[in-house]
């Protein structure tokens, strides 16, 4: 997976998609619809740009055969899924994972390649560790063939 910079404050998430792809920004654009620049009332971006929702990266990942999230086994609950207080979900730390990360000013999306972190802002040029990130949320990719 090779690193996009993200071309504004709104696009990290649509960034990271296309990492995972390979693909440039562009293509995500085509498949969603849209830029992610028009103004939007209550919008979390500063300058109150729409962004982009989690259904259309999703949607987007599936397009091209990777899936976004965990899916719980039965075996993780023999007495069945819907009987559980809690489901636990088990991967590798090796597995690549679209990271949501606090960032300076609003949360911020980066990759886990499964070795290492691809940060789309335009500012980080170096590598920088997984530890070097507050995480809030891991969403773990799997390759769909079909």
């Amino acid at each position: 997976m090779k690193r996009i910079e993200q071309p504004n404050s709104w696009s990290c998430l649509a960034a990271v998609a296309c990492m995972v792809t390979g693909e440039k920004i562009g293509a995500l654009h085509d498949h969603v619809g849209h830029d992610g620049s028009a103004l939007e009332y209550g919008s979390p971006f500063h300058d109150r740009r729409r962004g982009f929702r989690l259904l259309e990266i999703s949607g987007y990942l599936a397009s091209r055969g990777y899936l976004l999230g965990g899916v719980a086994l039965r075996e993780n609950c023999p007495e069945g899924i819907l009987q559980c207080d809690q489901v636990r979900f088990e991967y590798p730390v090796r597995t690549p994972a679209v990271l949501i990360v606090e960032g300076y000013r609003y949360n911020h999306a980066v990759l886990w390649t499964g070795l290492e972190v691809l940060d789309p802002a335009p500012f980080i040029t170096e590598k920088r560790a997984i530890n070097d990130y507050t995480l809030l949320q891991w969403w773990p990719l799997s390759r769909v063939e079909g």
